[in-house]
């Protein structure tokens, strides 16, 4: 039970942009409910558990004695201590927290001209210093030895054993190694990273690419995305620690050659080397640009862990950790500890923003709602994360009527549900109909000598876009050996379990995909099957990028929904640093090509341009100014006839990315 969980939170996490699930942020919900479909759950429980969400309300109030955050259990016991003069209020007007002008653009309501003329009088700096919602100031911490002596962070919590003993794990044909001395002599003593990163990283680079591992079969830490992204930011993190730029280079060459060496087998690929190696050359010259060569020294490096990062000093690490932060860098400047915050990407054509096409219907919302409606839905947003029972479903109920209002100009094929329908039906008809057919496909695989064999597995491998493991091909060969004249959906999915597969409707449909797959390039009618869920899962995306495309309101609806969600307001800000590959999207670079470092002004310049291609989200200065298309904006399927969501993505346009070079390069000259 508590694998699912963590897989469910790993990749609520992964699907949320800034990878820090918010329980009370309805758009973060709506992600939770398709993780909830992804993984087959059913709507009656999706309902009922979101609803619940938010139920358990704490009640906290300040110590009189200790000047502590005490929780209470109740509201009325916390009222009491406050009574008898025990307790005091934590958000009276000295403590509240002052309003951040940088936040005006991203209310559901749009401001009224008092303030906009008000805030247009406010010097640049003053409206994008959203610091003072977050404290980044780090406390006295000697980091470098906890990193360094502290078994939470010196151990990586799977024995050497219990890694042994791993049946999953499977060694790659070529291992590598470095003496204590090699590691000593290019890491520095002490290591300036979490210790046991050494050895996870090892154990990472000398393990077989498979579908059966995660994060977990090698440490105890555990980031979002997927096993290659989350070495490859362990990498960057150890390889930014790196002093000499001269060991750095023989470092990552040493690994870059171990990887080619075992070609596909490698969990990394000689991608995020390049990348890590990128990075690490472009943060040395950011620090250089930001604070002046030889006026800084790393500290230490951090992944983003909260342990991690409060062991750099950082307090409350969930109110003040950066918007879609990777790793973290503590430097020493002037004498004083400050914290770097960085966003890995692992080159120029990287995700800003990683959604869904359930997205879709608070897109047509926003793009359409009066300011009265806008207003409402915003204090129902608000209301849900305290209300309880019934009114909690009044609250839900209203906010459908808002949203239905609305939604009838949404294609049928754009609808999520409609579509997951239709693939449902597919599968189901398919399966029952080509019974026969797939009786026959098992007589002539089995007749393919082992080379003709690994031929068209390979060839699913590439249809599909996957990588499967020998396990998982055995397990396809035991399914298609039992399929008989009773095949359905039911079937399948007790051939699923009894091989020990999972019985998930995403699971049972990928099963059915390689079946009908591998028919298709056999020749065999049930193919047809195939071709139609492939044609189902791309006519929906297509739909959605149309739907939004034609609709002028709906193209300012998605610069609304993704508001909160898209991370240029943290880079112009400087809350954070993003870099991709070589580049550095940061706040001196964003305002060399925006010409401001006003986020107010940015956002109200950005828009949803079709034409020419490809759909993006530009930045459109004012007339004699130059376009800037910032993302480009793509949908695909997520598992083409088998997953239960498409992906909404926004991609760093390769005009940004080459305004951000042109920007860096003139920065550093």
């Amino acid at each position: 039970m508590k694998s699912l969980i963590d897989k469910l939170v790993r990749e609520w996490a992964y699907r949320v942009n800034n990878g820090m699930p918010d329980p009370m942020n309805r758009t973060h919900i709506e992600v939770l409910a398709e993780v909830f479909r992804s993984f087959n759950y059913s709507e009656t429980f999706i309902s009922e558990y979101i609803s619940q969400l938010g139920e358990n309300q704490t009640f906290q109030a300040r110590s009189k004695k200790t000047g502590k955050i005490v929780d209470y259990g109740s509201k009325e016991t916390m009222e009491k201590a406050i009574e008898d003069g025990r307790s005091e209020p934590i958000q009276d007007k000295k403590e509240k927290p002052t309003e951040d002008p940088g936040t005006v653009s991203f209310n559901r309501t749009a401001g009224t001209e008092k303030e906009k003329k008000s805030t247009s009088n406010q010097s640049d700096s003053d409206k994008t210093d959203t610091t003072n919602k977050k404290n980044k100031t780090l406390k006295d911490i000697d980091s470098v030895n906890e990193f360094n002596k502290n078994p939470k962070f010196a151990s990586d919590g799977v024995s050497d054993e219990d890694f042994k003993n791993n049946t999953n794990i499977q060694k790659t044909k070529n291992e590598i190694e470095f003496s204590p001395e090699e590691l000593s002599d290019v890491l520095g003593n002490p290591r300036k990273f979490p210790k046991k990163y050494e050895k996870v990283l090892i154990r990472l680079l000398n393990t077989k690419k498979s579908n059966d591992i995660s994060i977990t079969d090698f440490t105890n830490a555990a980031g979002g995305g997927t096993l290659s992204s989350t070495a490859g930011e362990i990498l960057t993190t150890i390889g930014m620690s790196i002093k000499d730029p001269q060991k750095a280079k023989e470092f990552f060459t040493k690994i870059e050659n171990h990887i080619k060496s075992n070609g596909k087998d490698s969990i990394m690929d000689k991608g995020w080397v390049k990348s890590a190696s990128e990075v690490r050359s472009a943060t040395v010259n950011r620090y250089d640009r930001q604070f002046g060569k030889g006026n800084w020294e790393l500290e230490t490096m951090a992944w983003d862990i909260e342990e991690e990062v409060e062991a750099l000093g950082l307090k409350d690490y969930k109110k003040n950790k950066g918007f879609s932060t990777d790793t973290y860098a503590k430097l020493k400047v002037d004498g004083k500890s400050v914290l770097d915050e960085v966003s890995l990407k692992k080159n120029k054509t990287a995700n800003l923003l990683n959604t869904t096409t359930g997205r879709i219907d608070d897109i047509f919302f926003q793009g359409s709602a009066t300011a009265e409606e806008m207003k409402e839905m915003a204090d129902l947003d608000k209301e849900y994360t305290v209300a309880k029972g019934k009114r909690k479903k009044e609250i839900k109920q209203r906010q459908e009527e808002l949203t239905n209002k609305y939604n009838k100009d949404i294609p049928e094929d754009a609808k999520v549900e409609v579509v997951k329908e239709k693939q449902s039906n597919i599968h189901s008809n398919g399966l029952k109909n080509n019974s026969k057919n797939i009786q026959k496909l098992n007589e002539d695989y089995n007749n393919l000598s082992p080379e003709e064999k690994n031929k068209k597995f390979r060839e699913l491998e590439l249809q599909m876009g996957q990588n499967f493991s020998p396990k998982q091909r055995k397990q396809f060969e035991e399914i298609l050996s039992k399929t008989g004249p009773d095949l359905s959906y039911d079937k399948l999915k007790e051939l699923n379990k009894e091989m020990g597969l999972k019985t998930n409707s995403r699971s049972v449909q990928k099963t059915s995909v390689m079946l009908h797959g591998m028919a298709k390039l056999l020749g065999n009618p049930a193919g047809e099957t195939y071709d139609n869920l492939v044609e189902n899962s791309h006519n929906h995306a297509g739909a959605v990028a149309n739907a939004i495309l034609s609709n002028d309101k709906a193209k300012s609806g998605l610069l609304k929904s993704i508001r909160e969600d898209f991370p240029l307001k943290s880079l112009v800000t400087g809350e954070e640093n993003m870099t991709l590959g070589s580049l550095s999207a940061d706040k001196g670079t964003l305002k060399e090509v925006f010409g401001t470092d006003n986020f107010d002004e940015i956002q109200d310049k950005l828009n949803v341009r079709e034409t020419p291609p490809p759909p993006s989200i530009v930045y459109s200065a004012g007339p004699g100014k130059d376009v800037i298309p910032v993302a480009e904006i793509k949908t695909r399927p997520d598992g083409i006839g088998y997953g239960g969501t498409w992906k909404l993505e926004m991609k760093v346009h390769k005009d940004f990315a080459s305004k951000i070079e042109t920007a860096q390069s003139k920065l550093e000259k």
